[in-house]
């Protein structure tokens, strides 16, 4: 695509590196996890707080954002266009309870969108205590087996809290945690993992959910809500 763009000249660029038309970047995190985007094109300069979490939405809204300025939309259009902004169930959807706050991000996983997760998982300040709840990846073919033991590096320096596992594949990375002592547990079935929820006690902390499509995990996540109601 960049090749051939040499040879378009009505073409707006974006991202967060390199020479743009319409430049992003992420200056900081609210203290519960919302990305602080800076963005610059022609001779504006603005910054807004996102709604929705993630680096991947922040990358959407730049691209929304290139698309506006071309139809000539006003910095404060933008930005109450972007205030309006919802979150998607199953992507990063933050549900704020009065005494924790849980992450729903079941739609799907790979290591790319993990290592997201887990980074959006340590950039919220409101809680010290961080869980993570996760099934496997799937469609990782010969890789899988190392892909997910990866994950115990990225876990270490997210500094999270504890780590609840299920899967085949997750066997693995319980025991590269084990190696590195992080609070982990292994679940061998889901009702393991259900019971374990139903007797535990998630308060005063951050919880994200996640796994690919097959495996199911918002029932995880709807036992969590059915238990604080």
């Amino acid at each position: 695509i960049r090749k051939n763009s040499k040879k378009i000249k009505n073409k707006i660029t974006f991202g967060f590196k390199g020479q743009c038309d319409v430049a992003g970047k992420i200056v900081g995190y609210s203290i519960d996890g919302r990305t602080k985007l800076n963005v610059t094109y022609s001779n504006k300069n603005f910054e807004v707080t996102l709604p929705i979490n993630g680096k991947a939405n922040a990358k959407n809204v730049l691209s929304a954002i290139a698309i506006a300025q071309y139809l000539k939309l006003s910095v404060t259009q933008i930005k109450n266009g972007i205030g309006k902004l919802n979150q998607v169930p199953g992507r990063l959807n933050t549900i704020v309870f009065d005494n924790f706050t849980l992450i729903d991000d079941t739609y799907n996983s790979n290591p790319t969108s993990m290592e997201a997760a887990i980074e959006l998982l340590q950039s919220i300040k409101s809680y010290e205590i961080k869980t993570l709840i996760i099934g496997d990846m799937f469609e990782l073919g010969e890789n899988a087996i190392v892909l997910h033991k990866a994950l115990a590096s990225l876990i270490l320096k997210g500094k999270i809290s504890n780590v609840l596992m299920l899967g085949k594949m997750m066997s693995n990375l319980d025991k590269e945690l084990g190696q590195i002592k992080i609070n982990s547990i292994y679940f061998k079935n889901r009702k393991a993992l259900n019971s374990y929820i139903i007797k535990n006690d998630f308060s005063n902390q951050v919880i994200l959910v996640k796994g690919s499509r097959g495996m199911r995990m918002e029932e995880f996540v709807n036992q969590i809500i059915n238990k604080a109601a």
